[in-house]
Parts: C-alpha cells; sequence; structure tokens
C-alpha cells in the first residue's frame, strides 16, 4: 500500500514537473521569437534608411510619435500613433513604414489599416511603405475626401502659413 502511494506520488510530481517544464519552453520560444522579430524589425529600419536617402527622401524623423483627433459617441478622444520615419522630398513632408517579409503585401488587412490610419493622422495626400529587403517603396494613396483631412493637418496648416507669409513678404517688397 505504501509502494503505491510513493508511486501515485512520483507520477503526480513528473506530470507537474512536465507541465511546468512544458510551459517554461513554450514561453522560451515565445521570447526568443519575438526577439528576432525585433531584431529583423531593426535591421529592416536600418535598410530601409538606405532606401530613402538612395530615393532622395531625407530623414526628419525616426520612430516619431504623433496623434490625431476622433470622437466616440460625441466625445473627442485622442488617437497616438508612431511612424517608422517621416520624410522629406521636394518640399513634401511624408510618412513612411517599413515592413518585411509578409508586411510589406497590401493584401494584408493589418498593413491597410496601419497606412489609412497614418493617411489620415497626417493629411498627407499618400503613405510610404518600404520595402528594405527588395529596395522598394511603394506609394500607398487612400480617396480620403480632402475636407475631412485639411482641417485636421498640423503640415497643411504649415504649408498654408507659410504661403502666407510668402504672400505678405512678396506683397510688401511690390508695394514699395
Amino acid at each position: 500500500m505504501r509502494s503505491e502511494l510513493l508511486i501515485a506520488l512520483a507520477c503526480v510530481t513528473c506530470l507537474g514537473v512536465g507541465a511546468w517544464l512544458a510551459l517554461a519552453l513554450r514561453d522560451l520560444g515565445e521570447r526568443l521569437r519575438g526577439r528576432a522579430l525585433q531584431r529583423q524589425g531593426s535591421r529592416g529600419e536600418r535598410n530601409a534608411e538606405r532606401v530613402l536617402r538612395a530615393a532622395g527622401f531625407a530623414i526628419r524623423a525616426r520612430q516619431a510619435q504623433g496623434s490625431y483627433s476622433i470622437e466616440v459617441d460625441g466625445e473627442p478622444r485622442s488617437a497616438e500613433v508612431a511612424f517608422d520615419f517621416i520624410v522629406e522630398r521636394d518640399g513634401e513632408r511624408l510618412v513612411a513604414e517599413v515592413k518585411t517579409g509578409a508586411g510589406v503585401r497590401i493584401e494584408r488587412a493589418e498593413t491597410r489599416r496601419q497606412l489609412l490610419e497614418y493617411q489620415l493622422a497626417t493629411g498627407a495626400r499618400c503613405v510610404l511603405l518600404v520595402d528594405p529587403d527588395r529596395g522598394s517603396i511603394s506609394e500607398v494613396a487612400f480617396p480620403i475626401a480632402m475636407h475631412a483631412t485639411t482641417a485636421r493637418s498640423p503640415w497643411r496648416a504649415s504649408a498654408a502659413l507659410v504661403a502666407l507669409v510668402l504672400l505678405a513678404v512678396w506683397y510688401v517688397q511690390h508695394t514699395r
């Protein structure tokens, strides 16, 4: 009777240790996969920077934070976003999102939603999708009504202010 109890106790102990070991190995695997994805993302962003510069873009910000307003049941709320890059070429500022592997495919709903949110947040005419593995840059534009983005776009407001200042300078110089 005593040996049967010891065998049962040993079996329960082995099952417990086995279950703990299985969970620990699963967690370790998830952490290792997460680190590998993080390294892949960092490497992709470094390569994307080279691709963007080669295409004539100046890097204005990395991992830039932004926000925009939304209304939920009539109540204003703020939505936070983080852009991989803010770039500029020929006076136009755009957001550049870096995707590697399957994330590059515009057919992926997650990728489309992210790019759409970035275009809405900035009011830009498009968002750049950078594939550093292929060395390609795609301009992704969603047909958003201009009146919806013009009022909320800090970049458009800045451009309008610059235009007014330039007009005022021109007026002062030509009316003397």
